[in-house]
């Protein structure tokens, strides 16, 4: 009986191995409504010979009138390839020079030498040209924030808000994959330093939605952890020594990774959101307490909707621009109140303290730029009356002269009316 079944497997094998199949598979759709798949043989005036697909792997010769052809629709080789390209469209925000030309060299330039005749060639010819334009933009200082392109001047006049926008993503990304230790992780960063914010209040709306779904898979991982550890005992007794000790080895290196990771969770990153391992208790219990308080918290959390960190933000950018450390110092101290991100904070008094030098060394100028001037001023004015006075003398000197000159003359006459009488006289 054993030989039989071998016989009758090998022969199955060896006839599945001649089944013809089609290397090429157009479908022809017809006017009457069906369709062929098969391939072009021949074509005879206004008929085309066809290998068409009559049944699963079942080949056979068909004559098809052009006239009856409505369209073809070419197979095409390409298309899982192209589809693998799209699934990464559209390309996460901040990605490095480094990571476009990865992506360039290990998707588009294979897909274009393996497949130089695909349908999809233009796409992705297109996809490389956009690449190359995003690693321009990038390499002038700008990024792709939310799927649009972002200049480092138009970034940096709103990081605050922009930043905010990032981690709110990545939150929506975990939530959607279901990773939701790292949702709540990113949550607790944005609650640290973007509270009040419009983009935290939405981040609240989508762990509010989420959170129920966490507690249950967390409590089902919590119940099933005893079971776990069972299981893995009875595996691990079930192997050969040899096996055995090369598996424990396995499972110590992966206990200590974890370990790692939850120390790592508590001490460096300073979370309550701790990763989750289904043979450890304590961690899942941890968390669905968390869970519980978090839920509760959430329901009575009341926003102060007149504190908008984002526009103080923007504000004390304008004002800064402006040359008025006065104005800037105003929304630096609201920002401040609203508890962001301590980055933020240094970065801001830095600006406004070199602005508020600038100021004095500006106010300082142009104090003695006034004293200059009425000091130069006064000069003229000085000068100004010293020729007055230098013009009023000379006329006064003429004057004195023509006195002089007539009292000369005056004299003059005198003495000669003098000596006219005395000689008279004599």
């Amino acid at each position: 009986m054993f030989k039989l079944r071998k016989k009758i497997l090998t022969l199955s094998l060896s006839m599945t191995a001649f089944i013809p199949t089609l290397a090429v598979a157009d479908i022809f759709h017809l006017s009457d409504g069906t369709t062929l798949k098969g391939s072009i043989v021949m074509e005879k005036g206004d008929e085309y010979i066809l290998k068409v697909e009559i049944a699963e792997n079942i080949l056979a010769e068909k004559t098809v009138k052009k006239s009856l052809i409505d369209k073809i629709v070419k197979d095409d080789k390409s298309i899982p390839a192209f589809k693998k390209i799209t699934d990464y469209l559209p390309l996460p925000d901040y990605l490095t020079v480094k990571d476009y030309k990865r992506f360039e060299s290990e998707y588009l330039q294979k897909f274009r030498e393996k497949y130089p005749n695909s349908s999809h060639l233009k796409e992705v010819n297109q996809l490389s040209a956009n690449l190359k334009e995003e690693i321009t933009h990038l390499q002038s200082g700008g990024f792709k924030i939310a799927g649009k392109r972002v200049t480092k001047e138009q970034y940096l006049k709103n990081k605050f808000e922009y930043d905010a926008s990032l981690k709110l993503r990545s939150l929506k990304r975990a939530a959607k994959n279901k990773q939701y230790t790292y949702a709540m992780q990113t949550f607790e960063k944005l609650e640290a330093g973007y509270s009040h914010t419009e983009t935290f209040r939405t981040a609240v709306s989508i762990v509010k939605d989420f959170l129920p779904k966490y507690k249950t898979s967390t409590t089902k991982l919590a119940a099933d952890v005893e079971n776990q550890l069972a299981k893995r005992a009875r595996v691990l007794d079930s192997l050969p020594e040899s096996d055995k000790a090369r598996t424990a080895r396995l499972l110590e290196k992966e206990t200590s990774k974890y370990e790692q990771a939850l120390a790592n969770a508590e001490n460096e990153l300073k979370t309550k959101w701790l990763p989750l391992n289904k043979f450890y208790q304590e961690p899942a219990n941890k968390v669905l307490s968390n869970i519980s308080s978090e839920e509760n918290r959430l329901g009575k959390l009341r926003y102060d909707i007149t504190k908008d960190a984002a526009l103080y933000y923007r504000e004390f950018l304008k004002a800064i621009e402006a040359k008025d450390p006065k104005m800037a110092s105003k929304y630096y101290n609201s920002f401040k109140a609203t508890r962001p991100g301590k980055v933020y904070v240094e970065a801001m008094k830095t600006s406004l303290d070199l602005s508020e030098q600038e100021k004095k060394a500006e106010d300082k100028r142009l104090q003695e730029k006034k004293l200059a001037d009425e000091a130069e001023e006064r000069r003229l004015k000085q000068e100004e009356n010293d020729k007055a006075k230098e013009k009023k003398k000379g006329k006064n000197k003429k004057f004195e002269d023509k006195v002089k000159e007539k009292f000369h003359i005056d004299k003059h006459e005198k003495t000669r009316k003098d000596a006219e009488k005395e000689i008279q006289s004599r």
